[in-house]
């Protein structure tokens, strides 16, 4: 459910999103884009903003129940152009993207995955990139502190250095209600009581709308009084799910396509026990652990008395247990610091939402650990507070994206059910206690962080959706059903969004497919193949799915780190293009070039490229021919 942004430290940083460029955070006298400068509008008006893309603040409604109040909010809008014309007869739409978190910042996905997405569904769709209410680009900030950075620091510090959840459950409760007193004192008409996932997806209606209304404006045409509404075609990954899934509930006679990846349980997420979130973390624990021993002296915690990878998980548990009661202490570059279990147990479950990409640098993190080297962990530590203070932004600035925990807490609190502002820490300790046995490595420190930051919560969103998650069969007849059901994509072992997940959401779609990547790591995305890709570019030309439960085996492909867009496509001449989403006519079916991925073993990236089910017995990585 967090995204694929996560840091560690309980809500500290759990979906930090990359920073926008440079180049939109100028002021108007520089004839650079202004965050800050630029007015929201009710129509999109769309600004150069550098590298290609476009900008806009689009102004919606504080409150859709209530779309007459003075109250707006403005969302920040980064689009990537189709590589053809809105009005060429192969332009197929506008594809709005969602990263995750929640608190994941669309603006900044558009910039970092933008141009690889459109490459894998067709340069004739353009990417839309939004950020949610609250986050990043878009006002008001839903930012507790106000920007006072010290503060903000200080708090985080603090939570950081808490002991283990479930020993300490106390502590964190008390911690989680100060900081909602904070967050609410503004009362129910400031922006947290109107940040739930409802209230986007009601924004995401707004935006396809407010496209269809430029494209007839550009058109020079009048748009007719009995013109189709528009539809929406959507990626999200992880929380994004989530809010594809409530769209596609609350209006399925507005979808076109809808791709979802990483897959958030709806009925469990509502309820806000998040009992379906970590049934996979010890499973690619125990592949790290194998592919380490596999790997012999390559692995830094491998040692010669060794016999498998599970005696080198106990020796190190050995000694992150020990630190449950005996905290490591250390100064390092002027600044103290302790190392406690919980932000050890934080940072091997961040490293478990990459595996390819990141198995190697946990391997040399625990070593180090192992060694009484902890200074190499200081960068997973809350940022020096006094030092952070002093480098804030300038107030004619964007200011640095670092409200994010605030933006999940508000958003998770608002879409669960009513109940939760009755709920007590006796509720808690209950949760915890089943969550405390699901991973024994990772412990309960983000599933249990996650509930328990809604401890105190009283307001409650004036648009609320709390299900069923369901939407009618698909039909390319029906104008009140989706024209397409939905794709839905999964690795095999996903440390916060298991495999079950899909199937269970699929079931409330009918038609709709379950893909599996067969691979670990936070969605299929995490480490993809070309059976993946030409799924996805076949769903978004043609609309077609295979057969739900298909499995995508592993690919080894050239280079490491392994992501999604290393996968080279076919390139399209959209000359030959003339009618709408027949993609799959012109693009070339061959294999695409993977290049020569030979390798030994001991490269732990490249040794976990392999069938999952091996379980970490990493093969030599064979040549693609």
């Amino acid at each position: 459910m967090v995204s694929s942004f996560l840091l560690a430290g309980s809500l500290v940083g759990l979906s930090r999103a990359v920073s926008l460029p440079l180049s939109t955070r100028g002021t108007n006298s520089t004839n650079e884009f202004s965050w800050v400068d630029t007015k929201p509008t009710k129509d999109l008006q769309y600004y150069d903003c550098g590298s290609g893309f476009q900008c806009a603040r689009l102004e919606v409604p504080l409150d859709w129940s209530n779309p007459n109040k003075n109250s707006t909010a403005a969302i920040g809008i980064v689009k990537l152009p189709a590589a053809v014309p809105d009005d060429d007869p192969s332009f197929a739409g506008s594809v709005l993207i969602n990263p995750g978190g929640p608190s994941g910042s669309g603006t900044a996905f558009a910039y970092s995955w933008g141009p690889g997405l459109q490459k894998v569904i067709g340069e004739n769709y353009e990417i839309i990139g939004f950020d949610p209410r609250g986050v990043n680009t878009s006002t008001p900030h839903a930012d507790c502190f106000k920007g006072d950075q010290f503060a903000r620091r200080l708090a985080q510090e603090r939570t950081f250095n808490l002991p283990p959840i479930d020993d300490a459950i106390g502590y964190h409760w008390a911690s989680a209600s100060a900081q909602t007193a904070l967050c609410e004192e503004n009362g129910a008409d400031s922006i947290w009581g109107h940040m739930n996932t409802a209230s986007v997806a009601r924004d995401m209606v707004e935006i396809i709308d407010r496209i269809d209304d430029l494209r007839w404006k550009e058109s020079g045409k009048a748009k007719p009084k009995d013109a189709e509404a528009a539809r929406l075609n959507y990626i999200g990954i992880s929380y994004g799910t989530f809010l594809g899934n409530t769209f596609a509930s609350m209006f399925p006679e507005r979808i076109e396509r809808m791709w979802i990846d990483a897959v958030v349980d709806a009925d469990d997420f509502s309820a806000g026990t998040f009992r379906n979130d970590i049934n996979d973390p010890e499973k690619i624990v125990d592949q790290f652990y194998d592919v380490c021993f596999e790997s012999g002296e390559d692995c830094p915690l491998v040692e010669s008395s060794d016999e498998s990878g599970a005696d080198i998980k106990a020796r190190v548990a050995d000694v992150i247990n020990d630190m449950d009661t005996t905290p490591v202490s250390f100064s390092y570059d002027d600044r103290p610091y302790m190392l406690t279990s919980p932000g050890v147990r934080q940072i091997i479950f961040s490293m478990l939402y990459g595996p390819l990409t990141s198995f190697e640098t946990l391997a040399l993190g625990l070593g180090a650990l192992m060694n009484g080297n902890y200074s190499v962990l200081t960068p997973f530590f809350p940022p020096d507070s006094i030092k952070m203070a002093c480098n804030a932004s300038d107030d004619n600035e964007l200011p640095e994206y670092n409200w994010d925990t605030d933006v999940l807490a508000g958003v998770i609190c608002s879409d669960i059910v009513d109940e939760v502002v009755d709920r007590n820490i006796s509720f808690y300790e209950d949760v915890v206690a089943y969550l405390k046995n699901q991973s024994e490595t990772t412990g309960t420190g983000v599933s249990g962080a996650i509930p328990i930051a809604c401890a105190g919560r009283k307001l409650r969103p004036s648009y609320p959706f709390t299900g069923p998650y369901t939407s009618p069969a698909a039909s390319a007849n029906d104008t009140n059903a989706p024209a397409a059901p939905l794709l839905i994509t999964s690795s095999r072992y996903d440390p916060i969004t298991p495999l079950r997940n899909a199937f269970h959401v699929s079931e409330g779609h009918p038609g709709s497919a379950v893909v599996i990547q067969e691979t670990s790591g936070h969605g299929a995305t995490s480490n993809p193949s070309e059976c993946l890709v030409k799924i996805v570019r076949e769903y978004f030309s043609e609309g077609k799915l295979p057969e739900s439960g298909t499995v995508c085996e592993s690919t080894c492909v050239r280079g490491w780190p392994l992501g999604l867009f290393n996968v080279e496509v076919p390139s399209i001449d959209y000359s030959k293009l003339k009618r709408r989403r027949t993609l799959q006519e012109i693009v070339d079916p061959a294999e695409p070039d993977l290049g020569n991925c030979s390798g030994k073993a001991g490269d732990l990236g490249r040794a976990l490229a392999r069938d999952t089910e091996t379980r970490g017995r990493a093969r030599r990585c064979a040549t693609v021919e």
